[in-house]
C-alpha cells in the first residue's frame, strides 16, 4: 500500500509531503483546486511520461518520491528477476531535471520507464473517469471474466503461444513466397548452372590455351624465324658458336690476364648460352607445326568461354567461378526452402491444435465464472440503489483462435424490471455506469493482489443515498485493500478513515495548491461545506456530523 508520497517542484505543488494509512481515505476539494495535480504526479513514480512543464520553478528539478508497503503481494520473485532489492518497504522515486532529462529509481537503483511502469501495475490501480468507456470496450469485457476467473496466467500464456503461433505462420507465408518466386527463377539458374558446369572451369588455364592459339595462329612464322636463328647459329658461312668457342679458347690459351682473361670469360658464357639457345630452338622447330583441327577446337573452347564471361559481364575464370558456386549455393538453398516449409508447417499444426485446446479450456473456465460473476455484480448494484437492475455475460465462440481465445464476450445490462438486458453502451446512464464499474471494481479487489486502488471521481453521475452506498461499497473494498477516493460528495468523504483537503492559495502573484490531512473538526467543516452552497450554516454543520457519526457505527 502507499505509506507515503513526497512531491516537490510539480506544477503548482511547491513541496508536499503526506502520509497514507490503510482502508478508506478519501481527498476533496473544489475543481482545480490540485486533487488531478496531485494524482499525476503520482503517475511519475507509476512510469508515466513527463517533461519540463510539469516544473513549478523552472530551475529546480521535479521530485516525486513515493513508499510502498509490498510486503504480502508476492513481489519478491520479480523483484529478483529484475536484479532488483527487495525491501518490505520500497521507494519509487522519480526526478525531472530542467534540461527535461528524466531519472527513474527503485529503492535507488537507477532503472528504465517500462521497468518502473510495470512494477506501478503491480502496485496501483488507477480509476480514472474516462475508464469508465472501457464498460463498452469487449476486451476489457472479456478481461473482467478472466480476473474473476482467476485465470490472468493461463490467458498470459495462451497470449505468448498465440504470438509464437502468429510469427511462425508469418514466417511460412514468407518462405513460401520466396519458394515461388524462386521456383519460377529455377529454370534459368539451372540452365546457366548447367552452362557454367559443362565448361568445366576448374580444369582450364585461360593463359596458356590463348598462348597456344596465338602459336597456332602463327606457326609458319615461327618456324621460318627459328630457322633463320638456327642456320646463324650454326651453319656455314657464319656460326656463331663455333666462333664465340674459338675466340674464347684462342683468348685462354694466350693466357692473357686483366681485361684480356674477362673477354674470355664473357666469351665462354656467350657460347655456352647460345649453344643452350640452339638446342631450344632445335626442340621448338620440331614442335611448332600447322594443326587447323587442333587451333578449331583450342578457337571453339575461347569463343565459348568469351560467351559466358560476356554474359555474366565478369572478365576472368574467378567470376565465372564465383557465378557458378553462388548458383550452386542458390539451388541447394531451393531444396532446403522446400524441406524447411515441411519442418514450419508441420511446427504451425502442432501450435495450432495447442492453441484450439487452450482456447477450449479458457472457454470452460469463462463460461463457469461469467454466471457467479453476474451475480456478484447484480447483488452490488442492488445495494447501489439499483434491485431490479440485470446483467449478463454473452459469450459466442469464434470460428478460429484469437489473440485473447476463441470467445467474443459482450456485457449486457438492464437497469429495470422488465427490460432484456442490451449491450451496455446502448442502454447505460452515466450514473449507472458508474455505479456498474464501482461494482466491478468491487468485485475484482477481492480477486486481484494490487495492494492500492485509486478512484478518480468514480461517483460522477450519483448522489444523495446512492452516493453513500457508493462510499459503503469503498469503505467494504478497504477491509481487504488500500482505497484513496477523490471525491465532491460528502456521503463518500464522510465514509473514509481519514480526509486530505486539496486547496490553492495566492502568493506574490502566483498560485500553489497544497494538500493536507484533515483533523476529525476539520472534516465536519469540509464536509458541511460540500453540503452548503457557501459558508457552513449550523444545519449543515449538523449534517456533517451526523455522516461522520453514521460512518462511525
Amino acid at each position: 500500500m502507499l505509506q507515503r508520497l513526497v512531491i516537490t517542484n510539480y506544477a503548482l505543488i511547491r513541496h508536499l509531503d503526506l502520509s497514507f494509512g490503510a482502508g478508506l481515505s478519501t481527498l476533496t476539494g473544489e475543481t482545480g483546486a490540485g486533487k488531478s495535480i496531485m494524482l499525476g504526479a503520482l503517475g511519475l513514480v507509476l512510469g508515466n511520461r513527463a517533461d519540463t512543464q510539469v516544473l513549478w520553478d523552472k530551475e529546480e528539478k521535479c521530485v516525486v518520491e513515493a513508499t510502498f508497503r509490498v510486503q504480502g503481494y508476492q513481489l519478491e520473485e520479480w523483484f529478483s528477476g529484475n536484479d532488483l532489492d527487495y525491501l518490505p518497504e520500497t521507494i519509487l522515486r522519480r526526478e525531472i531535471t530542467p534540461a527535461g532529462k528524466s531519472r527513474a529509481f527503485i529503492n535507488d537503483t537507477p532503472v528504465t520507464l517500462p521497468l518502473m511502469k510495470e512494477v506501478g501495475s503491480r502496485l496501483v490501480n488507477i480509476h480514472s473517469q474516462h475508464e469508465i468507456l472501457l464498460l463498452n470496450n469487449r476486451d476489457f469485457q472479456l478481461a473482467v471474466i478472466d480476473s474473476f476467473a482467476g485465470i490472468e496466467k493461463e490467458v498470459d500464456a495462451y497470449q505468448t503461444l498465440f504470438r509464437d503461433y502468429t510469427r511462425l505462420r508469418e514466417k511460412l507465408a514468407a518462405i513460401r513466397e520466396e519458394h515461388a518466386a524462386q521456383i519460377a527463377q529455377q529454370d534459368y539458374d539451372m540452365f546457366l548452372l548447367d552452362e557454367l558446369r559443362l565448361a568445366e572451369l576448374d580444369k582450364v588455364d585461360l593463359q596458356a590455351m590463348e598462348a597456344s592459339c596465338r602459336m597456332l595462329e602463327h606457326a609458319g612464322e615461327i618456324r621460318l624465324v627459328l630457322h633463320r636463328l638456327l642456320d646463324l647459329f650454326s651453319n656455314e658461312p657464319v656460326n656463331l658458336i663455333s666462333a664465340f668457342r674459338n675466340a674464347s679458347e684462342s683468348l685462354y690459351r694466350m693466357e692473357a690476364g686483366g681485361k684480356l682473361a674477362q673477354v674470355a670469360e664473357r666469351l665462354k658464357s656467350m657460347w655456352l648460352e647460345t649453344d643452350d639457345l640452339n638446342r631450344e630452338m632445335e626442340l621448338l622447330a620440331g614442335e611448332v607445326d600447322d594443326n587447323p583441327e587442333e587451333l578449331a577446337t583450342i578457337r571453339d573452347r575461347l569463343s565459348q568461354l568469351y560467351h559466358i564471361m560476356q554474359k555474366h559481364r565478369v572478365n576472368d575464370l574467378a567470376g565465372l567461378i564465383s557465378i557458378r558456386d553462388t548458383l550452386s549455393e542458390k539451388w541447394l538453398k531451393h531444396n532446403d526452402r522446400g524441406t524447411e516449409i515441411s519442418r514450419i508447417s508441420a511446427e504451425c499444426e502442432i501450435k495450432y491444435q495447442e492453441l484450439k485446446d487452450r482456447c477450449a479450456k479458457l472457454s470452460r473456465e469463462r463460461a463457469q465464472a461469467s454466471k457467479p460473476l453476474a451475480e456478484h455484480l447484480g447483488g452490488i448494484l442492488a445495494k447501489l440503489g439499483m434491485p431490479l437492475s440485470a446483467v449478463n455475460f454473452q459469450i459466442t465462440p469464434l470460428p478460429e483462435p484469437g489473440a485473447d481465445g476463441s470467445d467474443h464476450v459482450e456485457l449486457l445490462f438492464s437497469a429495470n424490471a422488465g427490460s432484456d438486458p442490451s449491450p451496455v453502451s446502448r442502454v447505460a446512464s452515466g450514473g449507472e455506469l458508474s455505479r456498474l464499474m464501482l461494482a466491478i471494481k468491487s468485485v475484482l479487489s477481492t480477486r486481484q493482489l494490487i495492494p492500492t486502488i485509486i478512484f478518480d471521481e468514480i461517483d460522477a453521475g450519483v448522489s444523495g443515498e446512492i452516493a453513500g452506498k457508493a462510499g459503503n461499497i469503498m469503505q467494504q473494498m478497504g477491509s481487504s485493500m488500500q482505497v484513496i477516493a477523490i471525491t465532491h460528495l460528502p456521503q463518500i468523504a464522510a465514509r473514509g478513515a481519514e480526509q486530505f483537503q486539496a486547496s490553492k492559495y495566492l502568493e506574490n502573484g502566483r498560485t500553489f495548491s497544497v494538500v493536507q490531512k484533515l483533523t476529525p473538526s476539520e472534516r465536519i467543516e469540509a464536509i458541511a461545506r460540500m453540503l452548503s452552497d457557501g459558508d457552513p450554516t449550523p444545519e449543515s454543520l449538523a449534517n456533517a456530523h451526523r455522516l461522520m457519526l453514521r460512518d462511525k457505527r
